[in-house]
C-alpha cells in the first residue's frame, strides 16, 4: 500500500528528479519484497533497461515471467531471452490473439449473451 500511495505521488510532484528518486525506492521497495510484475512496471515507468532486464533475470517462476512478458509486449519492449522461445514468442505479440481466444473459450464469452443468461433471473425464486 505505500508504494502504491508513493507511485500515486509521484505523478504530482513538480521536480523530475524528486519523481525519479520516488519511483526508484518503489521499485527497491517492490523487487526486495518479491512483487516482481510490480517492480518490473515502475521499472517501465523509469525507462530503466539495466533494471527491466535485471527484474526478468530474477524471475524463476516461468508464469509469472509470462505475465512480465505480456506487460512488456505491451509496451513495446523486448528483451532477448535466448533459452525461452514462449516468452519470445509473447514478446512479440506473436500469440497474443490465440491466447485472448483461449481465454474467452474458457471463461464462455466467445458469443453474446441476454441479460437473463447473465443475471439467470429465472433460477432464483422471490416472492413465491
Amino acid at each position: 500500500a505505500v508504494c502504491m500511495y508513493m507511485l500515486r505521488c509521484a505523478d504530482y510532484l513538480a521536480d523530475h528528479d524528486e519523481e525519479k528518486q520516488m519511483l526508484e525506492v518503489a521499485f527497491t521497495l517492490y523487487r526486495r519484497h518479491g512483487l516482481l510484475t510490480d517492480a518490473l512496471r515502475v521499472a517501465l515507468r523509469l525507462g530503466d533497461e539495466a533494471k527491466i532486464t535485471g527484474v526478468m533475470e530474477e524471475c524463476e517462476d516461468t508464469h509469472v515471467k509470462k505475465q512480465m512478458g505480456y506487460i512488456l509486449a505491451r509496451q513495446s519492449t523486448a528483451i532477448v531471452e535466448e533459452d525461452d522461445e514462449d516468452l519470445a514468442e509473447i514478446m512479440g505479440n506473436l500469440t497474443l490473439s490465440e491466447t485472448f481466444l483461449g481465454l474467452a473459450k474458457e471463461l464462455d464469452v466467445l458469443e453474446p449473451k441476454t441479460p437473463q443468461q447473465i443475471y439467470k433471473s429465472h433460477l432464483s425464486e422471490t416472492g413465491t
